[in-house]
């Protein structure tokens, strides 16, 4: 009777088969997935919004800007709403049912020159609520 034939051995005594078959999972794995997904900038969307044990609320908005830094961040401006807001769309647990609406907004012209004088400034805002009191926001331009 002879001896079973064992697989040539790679690193840390693992065969080198299952070497590579973990290299081409790990790539498969790696592969990110906001880029198979179309773009929706300047879409209108609507989606479910559920958050702890309140009712689901329905909100409809637009797709002002993908983030750069982080693809998968959108930022919304929601109809009925004073600001705008990030949010990962394809990932928030609590984003249900998310629609692209067929209706399309205009890309704005971007006046560049204006933006680079803007983009990182120290902005603030005073917010006066519905009974005179103040409040203080300080930020920035991203």
């Amino acid at each position: 009777m002879s001896p079973p034939t064992v697989p040539p051995m790679g690193v840390d005594g693992v065969s080198a088969y299952l070497m590579k078959k973990r290299h081409t999972h790990r790539k498969q794995r790696r592969k990110p997935t906001f880029l198979t997904r179309r773009n929706i900038v300047g879409c209108r969307i609507q989606h479910g919004w559920k958050e702890g044990n309140e009712p689901v609320e329905q909100w409809k908005g637009t797709v002002l800007e993908q983030v750069s830094v982080k693809p998968t961040l959108y930022i919304i401006k929601y109809d009925g709403k004073d600001s705008v807001y990030g949010l990962e769309l394809h990932r928030d647990k609590r984003v249900l049912a998310l629609e692209i609406l067929p209706e399309r907004v205009p890309t704005p012209r971007i006046d560049s020159r204006l933006a680079d004088s803007l983009i990182g400034k120290a902005v603030g805002h005073v917010f006066e609520g519905e009974h005179g009191t103040k409040d203080e926001w300080k930020g920035m331009v991203l």
